[in-house]
This record gives C-alpha cells, sequence and structure tokens, in this order.
C-alpha cells in the first residue's frame, strides 16, 4: 500500500513541476518566416520573413504590417503551445482572428486565422502560415 502511495505522490510532484516548467521557448532574437494564403483567391503572396525579439513575457509573434493597432488577448499557454485572440484596427476596418504557436526550443510553427471586415467589402479569409527559428539575442 505504501508503495502504491508513494508512486502516486510522486506521479503528482511531477505533473505539477511540469505544469510550472513553461514553454520550451529560449528567449532571443527569432527570425520569422509568414506564407499568407487567402482561400478563393487565384494568386497567392509569396512569403515574407522578418525578425522580432521574442521572450517568454511576450510570446506571440507580431505582424510587420504598417498603420495596424492589434491586441493580442486571452492568450493561454498548455504545454508548448500558446494560443490567442487577436483583434487588428486601421483605418480600413477590423481583422479579428485566433492564433496558435508551437515551441520547440530554438524552432516554432504555427497558424493564424483571420477574417477581415471591411465596409462596403464582402467579409475575406486569411490564413498566415508561420514558422521561425531563432538567431541570436535581441538587440
Amino acid at each position: 500500500m505504501t508503495k502504491k502511495l508513494s508512486l502516486s505522490i510522486l506521479i503528482i510532484i511531477a505533473a505539477i513541476t511540469m505544469s510550472f516548467a513553461g514553454v520550451n521557448l529560449n528567449e532571443g532574437k527569432w527570425e520569422i518566416t509568414s506564407k499568407i494564403e487567402m482561400p478563393g483567391l487565384p494568386v497567392q503572396m509569396p512569403p515574407s520573413t522578418y525578425t522580432q525579439c521574442i521572450t517568454k513575457e511576450d510570446m506571440v509573434p507580431k505582424s510587420k504590417q504598417s498603420g495596424q493597432n492589434c491586441e493580442h488577448l486571452d492568450v493561454k499557454v498548455k504545454g508548448n503551445t500558446v494560443t490567442w485572440v487577436m483583434k487588428c484596427t486601421d483605418a480600413n476596418g477590423t481583422t479579428t482572428g485566433n492564433g496558435t504557436m508551437t515551441y520547440n526550443g530554438d524552432t516554432f510553427s504555427g497558424v493564424i486565422n483571420m477574417k477581415i471586415n471591411n465596409p462596403g467589402q464582402p467579409e475575406m479569409t486569411m490564413i498566415n502560415k508561420m514558422v521561425g527559428k531563432r538567431i541570436g539575442s535581441c538587440d
């Protein structure tokens, strides 16, 4: 009976320790490649690459769209996966969506699903597939 109790206690301690271990993310400067797909359009945009400092306090990659004001809401972490809801506004309208990123030390992959709502235009859907790799320390 005591062996079963000891094993149960060890399993509980391991689970608690793992839940506080955090995301497997090595902080620093990251190179991020973003490929945006717009279902229904015959011509797709080429991938773009940019760099960003990513930390455990700010794990959501940011787009480099000028003139947009974006908020990342409801950021959650489960294991090595970060999820969030986003809302961006600019002079043309509003973009809403949700994102999921999974980190693996010096790399990540993920997707952001977005809906663009511009007054007087039909709603558009965009899928932003992203991969990233750590390239050094933050500037």
